[in-house]
């Protein structure tokens, strides 16, 4: 990997000006970028927002101890054990959740506080992005992979939220970066640098499983990429190994714990692959049979899940959100041209590393057999779950190609003003997209949460009555204002409504999310508008969501107060 050796770095006092100032300027347009699309946590998509938050409360503003002992001796075969289903799997997640519990035993409970800090991993990761990107091309190709990353939508929708995804691909990212730096570098720092990548693919890991995918990269191409240039197949045996070190010392972490508790080091992935047959068995399929003794078979989606994602093609999992915003068909277009143009140059080296990496994910993602059963003779073959956000995955790789293609434009003609304007083009139209994206979707996470926070700002207005709601909304309000106020949950029967003191409040209506089927709350308000008496409308607040053509439950957030 000679490639990786560059003439980039700072040389200079002038040269370490430019490049802090190149580093300040995109940690604030990242920053800057993430603040303006900030909704706070919305409880949409999947739901994960509210299952992380209900854990840190748990453990921090009601004291419950994060333990494993209920694993011990647990039936890993099983796909109707509720120990499986994600909810429960999600506290497995610890590189995610226990940075966000120590800062909360220090500043207490927060949905901001735990959104802030992954909005920071965020920065971290566009930090380490730039300085791969710089390493290979210079300064200026670090700012322009910069500006990409700092509108891609899936990074910004991801750092916004209370999700695992973005730490996990900091984590990634520097790995990535160290990996990089043992193949450019001189041989003596080589196997601490990949020590250290191996760590860092091992946090990333712990906190979403997805980190595996890169670890695996990265270890193929330390064994078949001369990681240590005129050195031979044991040398990079070596650096192989060690990249499996730093992942085992990472997940040893946690591992220790897992085997104290439950009496099993490897609870995390035994526990994870558990929950992907649960899932498996518990949700539609998407089936195709290769032969009649061979099916392929998909959670979600098809085939071709991803390409129609990157293409900005509605996609099967969600009619509202697309994510990610690059064009596709920019991409591929830039790449070929720069294998072809380029190829005799040592850049294109650099860049056939990342396209590689891009291939890889795409594929794994799609096509990775994670699962195999057998029934009448019939193989089956279950492939990761395909779900949007896993194409967080895709955001480095790509960024790095687009990076490295216009920066090497711009370097085969000489800076001449043509090539300027073209590099300033693709810019423009890639970050145009990407705005789109973003305002239509965190428009609909604003509009699917409006109610929500409406009647929050109500009950903070109202701090001594007590509200009375569905159980999904009563959670949702209960976690957002951090259990400040007296938000409970309750029946709907007559019996239930009419034992409420006088002076009590019911919340019927509201949206809480995307997905969460409108059967449960209407249900609710059915018999709760069919069972009061004596109730008079205090509140009354249409959803945004009624706005967005297609929107297929939009009911007003409406409060009776018992007099």
């Amino acid at each position: 990997m000679k490639a990786f050796h560059g003439p980039h770095r700072p040389s200079d006092e002038h040269d370490r000006s430019k490049r802090l100032a190149a580093i300040a300027a995109l940690m604030l347009l990242i920053l800057g970028v993430r603040l303006y699309y900030y909704t706070g946590p919305v409880f949409a998509n999947t739901q994960d927002e509210g299952i992380y938050l209900t854990t840190f409360a748990m453990h921090t503003v009601f004291s419950n101890p994060l333990g494993f002992s209920q694993y011990r001796g647990a039936d890993f075969g099983s796909t109707t054990n509720g120990l499986f289903n994600p909810a429960q799997i999600f506290q497995f997640y610890v590189g995610f959740e226990y940075p966000i519990l120590f800062l909360m035993k220090l500043l207490g409970y927060s949905a901001a506080l735990a959104i802030g800090y992954v909005m920071f991993t965020s920065l971290i990761e566009g930090l380490f992005l730039f300085l791969i990107i710089e390493r290979l091309a210079g300064i200026r190709a670090g700012l322009l992979g910069g500006i990409l990353f700092a509108f891609t939508p899936v990074d910004v929708l991801f750092a916004t939220h209370v999700q695992p995804l973005v730490p996990a691909m900091m984590a990634v990212t520097i790995a990535v970066y160290l990996f990089i730096r043992a193949a450019g570098g001189a041989t003596a720092g080589k196997a601490r640098l990949l020590l250290l990548s191996g760590f860092f693919i091992g946090i990333a890991y712990i906190t979403n499983p997805v980190g595996l995918l890169p670890g695996i990269f990265l270890g193929a191409a330390a064994i078949t990429m001369p990681v240590w240039a005129r050195e031979g197949h044991s040398a990079r045996a070596m650096g192989a190994l060690a990249l499996l070190a730093g992942f085992i010392i990472a997940y040893s972490l946690i591992g220790a714990v897992y085997l104290a508790e439950a009496g099993n080091f490897l609870l995390f992935p035994m526990a994870d692959h558990s929950m992907f047959a649960y899932e498996m068995a518990n949700q539609p399929l998407a089936r195709y049979c290769v032969t009649g003794s061979l099916c392929l078979q998909w959670a979600v989606g098809s085939p071709t899940f991803y390409l129609r994602l990157l293409a900005n093609m509605k996609v099967f999992s969600n009619p509202y959100l697309t994510y990610f915003g690059y064009s596709f068909f920019a991409f591929v277009a830039l790449s070929l041209a720069y294998l072809l143009y380029f190829r005799r140059r040592a850049a294109a080296r650099k860049a056939l590393f990342f396209m590689l990496m891009f291939l890889f994910y795409l594929l794994a993602l799609s096509y990775l057999p994670v699962l195999a059963s057998n029934s009448g003779g019939t193989i089956t073959l279950s492939m990761i779950d395909e779900q949007p956000y896993l194409s967080t995955l895709l955001v480095l790789p790509m960024t790095v190609v687009l990076a490295l293609v216009m920066e090497s434009a711009i370097v085969a003609f000489r800076g001449r003003r043509p090539a300027l304007f073209a590099v300033s083009a693709i810019i423009l139209l890639l970050v145009a997209e990407s705005v789109m994206v973003l305002n239509s979707d965190a428009g609909v996470y604003r509009a699917s949460a409006s109610t929500l926070r409406a009647f929050t700002a109500y009950v903070a207005a109202n701090p001594d009555t007590s509200f009375y709601a569905e159980w999904q909304f009563s959670n949702a309000a209960n976690l957002l204002t951090a259990y400040r106020y007296s938000i409970r949950q309750s029946g709907c029967s007559k019996a239930v409504i009419a034992a409420l003191p006088p002076g009590s409040d019911i919340v019927t209506g509201g949206t809480i999310s995307m997905d969460i089927s409108p059967d449960l709350i209407e249900s609710y308000d059915s018999c709760a508008l069919g069972n009061m008496s004596g109730y008079s409308s205090v509140f009354y607040i249409r959803n945004a969501l009624a706005n967005y053509s297609g929107a297929r439950w939009a009911p007003p957030l409406v409060i009776y107060t018992k007099r």
